[in-house]
């Protein structure tokens, strides 16, 4: 990346998650580690995003949700319980935070907050034997535990 190039949206939106994670948690998770995907906004904010590693043997799930307005400021996160998922299932604690992004990038067209479909590619899946991914109720997929990264 040259001087002066920004970074694409995902990346800017994964940095930004994992500095306020990093720093409240004293952890070092890489951006290069992780996907991000769009969800449903919650907590009276219009964009909801989550971040997840890739490695099963230090995940982590968190949740940006913010508006457009003032700086780039985000509260503390705070541990829940995914209520989508059964309590006690695998993967049902997330971090999450609110906060606020400067609405420049989206002004300036430097960023467009689009909708991010999960990266299905970085998965391993369980299959049918005539190569579909098997699919839950919920829409999920069932994806293998072991995928080390």
């Amino acid at each position: 990346m040259s001087l002066g190039q920004l970074k694409p949206e995902k990346e800017f939106l994964i940095e930004l998650a994992l500095h306020e994670f990093n720093q409240q948690y004293q952890k070092n998770i890489k951006a290069e580690v992780c996907a991000i995907c769009s969800i449903k906004p919650a907590y009276g904010a219009k964009y909801g995003y989550e971040i997840d590693t890739i490695r099963t043997d230090d995940y982590v799930r968190l949740r940006m949700y913010f508006n457009l307005e003032g700086l780039n400021k985000f509260k503390p996160y705070r541990l829940e319980v995914d209520k989508t998922l059964a309590p006690g299932q695998l993967d049902d604690e997330v971090y999450v935070t609110i906060g606020t992004i400067n609405p420049y990038y989206l002004d300036a067209g430097i960023y467009k907050f689009r909708w991010m479909n999960e990266d299905l590619t970085r998965y391993k899946f369980l299959m049918y034997m005539n190569g579909n991914v098997i699919q839950t109720a919920n829409s999920g997929y069932l994806k293998l535990v072991n995928q080390g990264v």
